[in-house]
């Protein structure tokens, strides 16, 4: 029957696949019901979207699809001008049939939410906003959250995306910060500082009984979100980040500070609005708690502006302050934070100039600040505020601000009723210089406490999610728990400690890591038997706060165990039967007087693997098996005996796994270049022809199988040749452990072995090695990450903010003659670094080269010695080295000493706006100006230009007045270099391009308005390469090379459509080089590719937007660009199927701007650096007043 109704369903979702599209959607619902992934109450996601919001909605989807929890009716409602964002949910829809797509365009986006919401064929609704971010299982968790409790309104958190400039402009995280279920507005008023609306889960009769209607006149729905608290007889507030307010737009640069005083009078009439309604509800509580949300968050923006706003802007921002200040009153403003206290302060008493000072110096801060203790309180030191006379109360940090955190980072059984807790706690901005004093208990049933054995330890993890300016890491406590002295319920782990008199008590919560689906499985939080007290004895390892559950053990155990073939036998106390299950299909055994049982499976239900065992009693009941007392660490039990394995399932239980090809994870090794698996198969027989791979991202390797079925080696050589460049260390990034066999499509992930579940989690690393090695939890599997080698202390705020002082003030003497050379952040050795090193090490062969890198795959070139960025090393050499040489600015805290030299190469021509042109375009104010100025020729000793016509912009757009060597860049020495022949040719064959194929570079750049954060943006998607390389045939190539900046996305590799993405090959010259022909659009790569005299062809179907708002140039484009400007994909095509004609065309304006751009592109810019730079008697001279600025 099983095996029939999984025949049936893989038909039913074949047939939806393959049909016509206008079939899927409506096929795809039909066979929900039938589906295994679409468990679970389906939820409605109202997804309004328009042209006029933004176009950028793609990953948003990416996201959706991609939710943990499936059962999804996506319901996506056009409004206003909308044919872009039609054309893209289409794709969407066509994709996943659970998408819909409202035919008639709503009016407005308060229309589109309504009707998404009445719509809605789910009682569970989401609204969401298309430009914003779901996590992985953001849904799941709100499910869950409503299901175990039953409330028509869960909410979680709202949490920071990863967008450059972000602006809070409400406290979220205040009303999360421990889990609270089925409450009241009245009875957690904290709840109102929440407004947000992506973040609600609720019910369609909540929405019916609250009269919540979206309107016009707030677009944020908080009106909803307030009617919607309101009226819940009874709501969730989770402390998971459930979604991301990303808020990408068209045309809105990465970085750009918003105009939020030209919206000044709207935001105080929507103010003004939520006041009323909040003092209507008549809870003194929450009125007060929604003014600190005004005054703590939603009003810090503006006053963040206040250098840029006129006399009326800043009387009328002042005036209101003053009456929410005197509203509020002072147990409101005493509980705000520190910085903002300080702001509201001076703006209330007109000190503009003060506040503008203060805003500026705190405006890379982030919230950190240094503190001290004194008379038992905690104060900030902030930047000095001139002459004013502060009242003493004001730097005196709020309750909040020191509350205790204390996070569970290991659970551990260290005897049959030992347990054990690495708690590592800290007082939230405290410094800790040595241990704290320290308290631990067990917080129990009725009040119960059980005070616990503790031992202090150091601890790096407690530096992980700390400040940069205080030290956790003395906060380690290791607490004992005899399991047997627990009476029965739910005790909460509770830590007190104090340091120089302030004192704080406070419950422990989970390690995020440690929180997931999966977790019952692993048997440090499965139920462990208390023999002497007849109780089990678990941590939960979903509640919030951290839980140790204690409950009566009546389950049947599983006793003996022995595995044949298919046949389990056994012992199990109490039972008369048991039984087996897997969708539908089960297997009953009668247990014998003596409690034996042999059961037998039937043969695998194809696609499923876990069956669970469960006993029957006297009386009919069942009950789910429990784990073995006797194998209380076991993860696996029966291992190598038969087709089937015994393991731990959810909450101890006992499942039988389906053993083929399964293979389990001993341990993980890592010598130098060599990553060694140790594993054990969990089948009596290793499967005929399994090979086993490493697979990333963007390699995979296959590993060298060794030992026993029962002791497997699996050995990675951690180094590959993509390119026929030499063998080089893999990418960094996250791993999966695979098996395939023969006859077998689908590969099988390796699972955790008990060594394994021990060292989630943690890095492996030590001197000398490539990699730092962490494993990462993903369900029964995991995942190998292999990152920068740093010490894992070193990785955290507070280590980093202590080496980057000690690099910026230590006592560290200066190596004479060293250089340090940095490419971008560290990923590569290319560019103008390169071509100077060789042309250094020709002429001073005796010089003391460092070379920054991310880590093993960014090799250093031979003769260097390679310093791994934000290392200590690192650290030391930033401020030790004689001369730095570096394509990007320097890092923010650095601070170039007294006899350091600074080469600043730039990685492109000057075209694109730059410097304080593209600054002043984004609103930057002034102050900020400075700052960013101070940053980049402020550090300059001497700089790079490729022609003397372009020092000008370097003059204009960065106020720099010191020397200029402008004699050509030496990163294109190559290209005209009598070498370059010789390159194209050997880069064609390793690339595969064969004689007569014309080779198209397609180098789109990145655009500023789709980035959300510096290298972050998605990538333009004007030309189809598959489509493009179809339509040219099988004599052309396609060469796709992204930017640096675009974030990872789809691979557009494959035989059939003669595609290569190339933007991982290591040097950018070679392809230019290589190829015949280039499609680019506003990258200053026509510069470079123009010396190579192959034509272009210019792609700008977005030429007015990107000179009108997105980035614009430094001069004209068109003129800057010597080939044709078209729109369409279908021009390129057409301009590439007649490449010589496009050349011959085209010839002489090539000439012509190389003789504009590039006369000083002689191959020999190189030797005129080192010369002017490093040589004796350079023309450069950094003892010279007249080379080089006081």
């Amino acid at each position: 029957m099983a095996h029939a109704r999984v025949r049936a369903q893989q038909a039913l979702v074949r047939i939806a696949k393959s049909g016509p599209q206008r079939m899927r959607g409506p096929v795809g619902r039909l066979t929900r019901r039938l589906r295994r992934d679409y468990s679970g109450p389906m939820v409605t996601v109202v997804v309004p979207v328009s042209d006029d919001e933004t176009t950028r909605i793609a990953p948003f989807f990416a996201a959706l699809r991609a939710q943990t929890h499936r059962n999804l009716d996506v319901l996506v409602l056009p409004y206003g001008r909308s044919d872009r964002v039609r054309a893209i949910v289409r794709q969407e829809a066509a994709a996943d049939w659970r998408i819909r797509v409202r035919r008639r365009t709503a009016t407005g986006l308060a229309a589109a939410r309504n009707d998404g919401v009445r719509s809605a064929r789910a009682e569970l609704v989401l609204v969401v906003g298309a430009g914003d971010d779901l996590p992985l299982p953001a849904v799941e968790r709100l499910v869950a959250a409503h299901e175990a409790s039953g409330s028509p309104l869960v909410v979680g958190l709202m949490g920071e995306p990863d967008v450059i400039g972000w602006i809070a402009d409400s406290p979220f995280a205040a009303a999360h910060r421990a889990e609270v279920r089925g409450t009241t507005l009245g009875a957690t008023p904290i709840a109102v500082t929440d407004l947000g609306l992506g973040n609600k889960l609720f019910t369609r009769a909540l929405w019916r009984t609250a009269g919540a209607g979206f309107t016009d006149r707030l677009p944020s729905g908080a009106d909803v979100a307030l009617g919607l608290l309101r009226s819940a007889e009874a709501f969730d507030l989770l402390t998971h980040v459930t979604y991301l307010p990303t808020g990408r737009r068209d045309g809105a640069a990465v970085g750009a500070t918003p105009d939020v005083l030209s919206r000044l009078d709207g935001w105080i009439e929507v103010q003004e609005g939520t006041w009323r309604e909040v003092e209507a509800l008549g809870l003194p509580a929450v009125r007060d708690w929604w003014l600190w949300g005004v005054l703590d968050a939603a009003v810090q923006p503006l006053l963040a502006s206040a250098e840029r706003a006129d006399e009326r802007q800043w009387t009328t921002l002042r005036d209101h302050v003053r009456r929410w200040l005197d509203d509020a009153g002072p147990e409101v403003v005493a509980s705000l934070s520190v910085e903002s206290r300080v702001k509201l302060w001076l703006t209330r008493n007109d000190e503009r100039a003060v506040l503008e000072r203060f805003v500026t110096a705190r405006l890379f801060a982030y919230g950190d600040h240094p503190t001290e203790v004194r008379d038992g309180r905690v104060w900030a030191r902030l930047p000095l505020l001139g002459d004013l006379d502060l009242p003493p109360e004001l730097l005196a940090l709020a309750p909040d601000e020191t509350l205790l955190r204390a996070v569970v980072r290991e659970v551990r059984w260290a005897g049959p009723e030992t347990l054990t807790l690495l708690v590592c706690g800290a007082i939230d901005n405290v410094h800790l210089d040595g241990f704290p004093e320290v308290a631990c208990a067990l917080v129990g049933p009725d009040g119960a406490r059980v005070d616990l054995a503790v031992e202090q330890v150091r601890d790096w993890r407690g530096n992980l999610a700390g400040r940069r300016h205080q030290d956790y890491s003395w906060g380690g406590v290791l607490a004992t728990v005899d399991a047997s002295a627990l009476a029965t319920g739910s005790w909460n782990l509770e830590l007190t400690m104090t340091v120089a008199g302030v004192t704080r008590t406070g419950l422990a919560v989970l390690a995020a890591d440690h929180i997931a689906a999966d977790r019952d499985d692993d048997h440090r939080f499965a139920p462990r038997p208390a023999v002497a007290a007849g109780t089990t004895v678990r941590v939960d390892p979903r509640a919030t706060p951290a839980t140790v559950v204690v409950a009566v053990d009546e389950q049947p155990r599983l006793g003996d165990l022995a595995v044949a073939g298919r046949t389990v036998t056994g012992t199990v106390a109490g039972a008369a039967a048991v039984r087996a299950t897997l969708d539908g299909a089960e297997a009953r055994a009668d247990v014998a007087p003596d409690g034996s049982f042999a059961l037998t499976l039937p043969a695998p239900v194809p696609g499923r693997r876990r069956w669970v065992l469960h006993a029957l009693g006297p009386d009919g009941s069942e009950r789910p098996v429990a784990w073995p007392a006797a194998a209380p660490d076991a993860l696996w039990l029966a291992a190598g005996e038969g087709e089937l394995v015994v393991t731990r399932g959810s909450a101890g239980r006992v499942e039988l796994w389906e053993a083929e090809r399964a293979l389990a994870v001993d341990a993980v090794e890592l010598d130098a270049l060599t990553l060694t698996v140790r594993a054990h198969w969990l089948a009596a027989s290793a499967p005929a022809g399994a090979t086993i791979e490493l697979a990333g991202p963007k390699v995979t390797l296959a590993g060298e199988i060794g030992g026993t079925p029962g002791a497997l080696t699996v050995a990675f050589d951690l180094r590959h040749d993509p390119w026929g460049l030499g063998a080089t260390p893999i990418p960094h990034g996250r791993y999966r452990l695979v098996v395939r066999t023969p006859g077998r499509p689908a590969e099988q992930r390796a699972f955790l072995a008990e060594g394994t579940v021990e060292r989630l989690h943690t890095f492996t690393s030590g001197p000398g090695a490539s990699y730092a090695v962490e494993l990462l939890r993903v369900g029964r599997g995991f995942d190998i990450e292999l990152t920068r080698p740093l010490e894992p202390g070193d990785r955290t705020p507070y280590v980093q903010t202590q080496l980057e002082t000690w690099a910026r003030e230590g006592d560290i003497p200066l190596e004479p003659g060293s250089v340090y050379f940095q490419v971008y952040g560290g990923s590569s050795a290319t560019d103008s670094q390169l071509a100077i090193y060789h042309e250094l090490r020709r002429v001073r062969p005796d010089a003391t080269v460092y070379w920054g890198v991310l880590g093993a795959p960014a090799t250093a070139p031979e003769g260097t010695i390679p310093v791994v960025v934000m290392s200590r090393e690192y650290h030391r050499v930033m401020a030790a080295a004689a001369d730095l040489c570096m394509n990007v600015d320097p890092p923010r805290w650095y601070d170039r000493r007294p006899g350091q030299r600074l080469l600043q190469t730039f990685h492109g021509y000057p075209a694109k706006s730059m410097g304080l042109r593209m600054w002043r375009a984004k609103h930057w104010p002034p102050s900020r100006i400075a700052l960013e100025l101070e940053r980049t020729s402020g550090e300059w000793d001497l700089i790079l230009t490729p022609s003397p016509e372009m020092d000008v912009h370097y003059r204009e757009e960065y106020a720099y007045d010191g020397p200029i060597h402008s004699k050509g860049y030496p990163r294109d020495d190559v290209l005209v270099s009598d070498r370059a022949d010789a390159i194209r040719d050997d880069t064609r064959r390793r690339l595969g391009i064969r004689p007569g194929q014309t080779a198209v570079l397609y180098a789109p750049t990145w655009r500023d308005d789709m980035a959300s954060a510096w290298g972050n943006a998605e990538l333009v998607q004007h030309l189809d390469l598959e489509s493009a390389a179809r339509a040219l045939g099988p004599d052309y190539v396609l060469l796709m090379r992204g930017h640096r900046f675009h974030a990872a996305g789809r691979s557009a590799d494959g035989a059939d459509a003669r595609v290569l993405d190339v933007t991982d090959y290591p040097e950018i010259n070679d392809l230019l080089l290589a190829s015949d022909v280039a499609v680019l659009d506003y990258s200053s790569m026509r510069f470079d590719f123009a010396l190579t005299g192959r034509p272009m062809v210019f792609l700008v179907p977005d030429l007015a937007s990107y000179v009108g708002g997105v980035r614009g140039f430094l001069y004209d484009f068109p003129s800057s660009a010597p080939g044709p400007l078209v729109d369409t994909a279908d021009e390129v095509v057409a301009l590439l199927r007649d490449v010589p004609g496009l050349q011959a065309r085209h010839a002489d304006e090539i000439e012509a701007f190389n003789a504009r751009f590039n006369r000083w592109q002689d191959g020999h810019a190189a030797e005129r650096v080192v010369a002017a730079f490093f040589g004796p008697g350079a023309d450069y001279d950094p003892n010279d007043p007249e080379t080089r600025r006081s």
